[in-house]
Parts: C-alpha cells; sequence; structure tokens
C-alpha cells in the first residue's frame, strides 16, 4: 500500500461491511479527495494563485507592514490563493487566523525581499477543544500556513505562493505596488484588474485613431483627386485593415468581472500585435516606407522591435507584473505608431515626384551635386548631398544627350554606394534604352541591402565621347529610390 502511494498512486479506502473503523481510515480518505482535486489543478500549469472568491467580493489579499516597537512585522490579514500543487490558503483576520513574522531588515544590500504563503505538509487542530478528553482534542483540522520573507528554504516550491514583494529605502520597508501575485482571474487582484481596464481603453484608442488616420487619408485622396500615387493606397487600405479587425476585437476584450485568466489576457494581446505583424508583412512597401521614414524615431523602433520580442516570450504565470508593466508601454508605442501613419496622409509622394519602373515604384531624391573626373578609359560620376536616404533599389535617369551618337548596348556602367568608388569592386548595372524616351534609366542589376545612402558612385566605360560627361549637371540627372 505505501509502494503504491509512493508511485503517486490516486487511491481511496476500500470499506467493506464489518471492518473495523478508525480515525485514520477518514483521514486517508480525506486526503484522497484533496488529492483529487490536486490532480485535476495540474493539468492546468496557470491555474494557481490568489481567487477571485473571498468573502463578500472584496480584495482576496490584505498584506501589510506593522511595526511594534522593537522591529518591522510583515501581517498578513487575509488571503484566499490556491497553490500550485492544489492546496487551498483560506487566511482571514475575522476568522482569527492573521499570520505575522518579524521581517527581517535587508542584508547584503538587498532593496527587494520576497514574502511567501506556504501550505505545510500537517494539519493542526482548530476550534472549541473538548474539556473531557486526553489529550486535548479540537473538533476540526486547518491548513497550517508559514509566512515566509526571503529566500524559500526547504518545502516543495509548488506549496508556496510569492505574495508580495518588499523594497526598502533608507532602511524602511513598504510593499512594492509594481508586483503583481500569481492570480488565477484578472479580477482576484486590484491593481491586475485595474490594468486590465487601461489595456482595453488603450486599445480602443488605438482603434478610434486608425479610424482617425483612415478618414484622414481617404479625405485627402478626394480633396486632390489622382495626385497621390500607391503609397497612399497603402497606407489607407492599412489602417482600414486595422481599425476593422480591432473593432471586432474589443468586444471580445478580457474584463475583470468574467472568469478570464491572466493567461489569457497575455493571450489575446499576442493575437492582437500577430495581427499587427502579418499587417507590415501583408503591405510589405508600406512596411520598408514606414522603416525609412521613421528609423530614427524610437516610439517606432520600440514598438516594432517590442511586438515581436512579446509574441515570442513564452508565458510565466510568476511575473504578471513585469508582463502589464510591458503591455502598458507597447500599448502607449502602440497609439503612437497609428498616429504616425495616420499623419502620412497628405505628406507622400504627389503624382510626378514618383515613377513606376517593373511593378516598383521609385520616389524622386534631392541631391547635392553631381561631378564628374575622367580616369584614363573610363568616367567616374559622382552623386553628393542625397541625405543619407535608406533604400535598397534605386534608379538614375542620365541624359541621353550626353551619350549622343552611341550604340547604347556596348555602355558598360558599374555602381558603388558611399565610399565605394572602386571600379573593381562596383557592382554591375543594367541600362534600360527603352523605358524613357529622354533619359537612359540606370539601375543595379541586384538589390542594394537596405542601407543608408549619402553618395552615388557611376563608372562609365564604352564608344562614347568621354569628354561629353564632363558637362554633366545636375538638372541632367534624376534619382529615384525605392
Amino acid at each position: 500500500m505505501d509502494e503504491i502511494k509512493e508511485a503517486g498512486g490516486l487511491l481511496s479506502v476500500n470499506w467493506e461491511d464489518g471492518m473495523l473503523i478508525k480515525a485514520s481510515h477518514f483521514v486517508e480518505q480525506e486526503k484522497y479527495f484533496e488529492e483529487l482535486g490536486r490532480w485535476v489543478v495540474k493539468h492546468g500549469p496557470h491555474y494557481f494563485g490568489i481567487t477571485g472568491l473571498s468573502a463578500e467580493h472584496t480584495s482576496s489579499l490584505e498584506i501589510r507592514i506593522d511595526h511594534d516597537g522593537q522591529g518591522w512585522l510583515v501581517v498578513l490579514s487575509k488571503c484566499y490563493a490556491l497553490t500550485a500543487s492544489g492546496k487551498i490558503v483560506q487566511i482571514d483576520s475575522r476568522f482569527n487566523n492573521e499570520v505575522k513574522t518579524t521581517l527581517i531588515s535587508a542584508q547584503g544590500g538587498a532593496t527587494t525581499i520576497s514574502v511567501y504563503i506556504h501550505c505545510q505538509a500537517d494539519k493542526r487542530g482548530v476550534g472549541l477543544p473538548s474539556g473531557d478528553s486526553e489529550p486535548t482534542r479540537y473538533p476540526y483540522r486547518a491548513m497550517r500556513y508559514e509566512l515566509v520573507v526571503g529566500e524559500l528554504r526547504g518545502g516543495d516550491p509548488a506549496d508556496c505562493v510569492k505574495i508580495a514583494e518588499i523594497k526598502f529605502s533608507d532602511n524602511r520597508p513598504a510593499i512594492s505596488a509594481d508586483y503583481i501575485p500569481p492570480c488565477m482571474v484578472i479580477g482576484a487582484y486590484p491593481h491586475l484588474a485595474e490594468n486590465c481596464r487601461r489595456l482595453y481603453g488603450m486599445l480602443k484608442l488605438v482603434q478610434q485613431s486608425a479610424i482617425s488616420g483612415f478618414q484622414a487619408f481617404v479625405a485627402t485622396g478626394q480633396d486632390k483627386p489622382g495626385k497621390f500615387g500607391i503609397e497612399h493606397k497603402w497606407f489607407q487600405d492599412m489602417l482600414s485593415a486595422l481599425a476593422i479587425d480591432l473593432g471586432g476585437r474589443l468586444g471580445g476584450h478580457p474584463v475583470p468581472e468574467q472568469p478570464i485568466t491572466p493567461y489569457d489576457l497575455v493571450t489575446y494581446y499576442k493575437q492582437v500585435f500577430g495581427t499587427v505583424e502579418a499587417m507590415l508583412e501583408t503591405y510589405r512597401e508600406a512596411s520598408l516606407t514606414l522603416k525609412k521614414k521613421f528609423a530614427a524615431n524610437e516610439a517606432y523602433s520600440r514598438f516594432v522591435d517590442g511586438i515581436k520580442e512579446f509574441i515570442g516570450t513564452p508565458y510565466n504565470h510568476h511575473e504578471l507584473g513585469i508582463i502589464v508593466s510591458r503591455l502598458i508601454r507597447l500599448m502607449n508605442d502602440f497609439v503612437e505608431f497609428v498616429n504616425m501613419v495616420g499623419g502620412l496622409a497628405g505628406a507622400l509622394p504627389q503624382v510626378g515626384l514618383v515613377i513606376s519602373y517593373r511593378n516598383r515604384e521609385y520616389k524622386l531624391q534631392p541631391f547635392g551635386s553631381v561631378i564628374s573626373s575622367i580616369e584614363r578609359d573610363s568616367v567616374t560620376v559622382k552623386i553628393e548631398g542625397i541625405g543619407s536616404a535608406v533604400s535598397r533599389d534605386l534608379l538614375i535617369g542620365i541624359n541621353r544627350e550626353l551619350f549622343s551618337g552611341v550604340d547604347y548596348r556596348y555602355i558598360m556602367v558599374k555602381i558603388g554606394i558611399n565610399e565605394n568608388n572602386i571600379p573593381g569592386r562596383m557592382d554591375p548595372v543594367y541600362v534600360d534604352v527603352e523605358a524613357s524616351s529622354g533619359n537612359l534609366i540606370l539601375k543595379p542589376m541586384d538589390d542594394l541591402a537596405a542601407q543608408s545612402i549619402s553618395a552615388i558612385n557611376l563608372n562609365f566605360r564604352g564608344n562614347f565621347n568621354i569628354q561629353d560627361l564632363k558637362t554633366i549637371a545636375n538638372e541632367m540627372v534624376n534619382v529615384y529610390i525605392y
């Protein structure tokens, strides 16, 4: 029997008529029912912590720090919880089972100390004892609780719940307002419930900002019909899709009044951010435009990088305070991100400043100067003052008159970006003689690694008059970036 128990068997008492019944039989049967409940609980790895089942629906956790004239005390006057092992915590000062412990001052320079409630293996007798029995008999048995301040030493961690953190300031302890203990439902702890409502309000603000941004793009397009290119349509569609998606999700947002777990809340926001990631991937060209425009914007970078990190981080039921703080910061950046996109209405390049080439749209890029230098049998043309534009592809239109009387098929061109001005290290360029009647269109054969471009070096070889390129001027060259 003992061997079977040690192996983890879930066993009840084998009752038989006529058997001699002892107190141990009832204790064993009680343990069976308790273990049965724990067996079920263990199948929900995140279903433990502070409960929402306190009397009168008030806060399920009340902990404070007092001073008794000699030192600091941690006082736990109320705690309704379930441990990861399935043990029930029911502490309420109204029933005279308040738990206290002496607070040890911060040691080794520590500024934060953890507080745990530990359900001990043995139970204790409670109630009014019978005056006739020897030894004294109590009518009931209750769980024995220990308040642990500092590191857990001994015992099974699954029988404990970390209920608070104590922070020290000038050697004076205080319960940390930032720490959120593990909770079975989001309504079990006031700070968690409050932040859940706050997140709902922030998500609603994001959805309203997406609607406003969409309407701004529509109004701009109606005000100047035909004046804006495909980028305008990309962002208009993106904001429309985001507003519709979030509008549908808001009705299913977790609320503290429902029996929703913190895990469900985190999963909900992983799905929200997953939708944003999918939109940025679907509207890839719009995403690249955002990256170019807002590469130096901290809120933009924090949001794009932050949602990827949040989605990829496994849920940790013991770090609800950290998770909620990250969510609040991400939602602030989400609002800023949507406002950035909406702010592009009317600010995108108008038609004439954009050209289409091989299913891509390239924007005209201003530059400062263009100069040429003759090097034996080749000419190097340098375009400077581009202003650190970020691009992964570009086009250069160059006036045909610089190559008059030449078979364009025999013009060889190479390109180097920024400091790359050595022909042997430059990349090959495709020369398109048909796309434009007035210009030769020069395009790198391979996309560039997305990088910041401040200068472009072009090396020309072929059967043209090298001296003609000495007359090159700014108005003879156009640079378009993608």
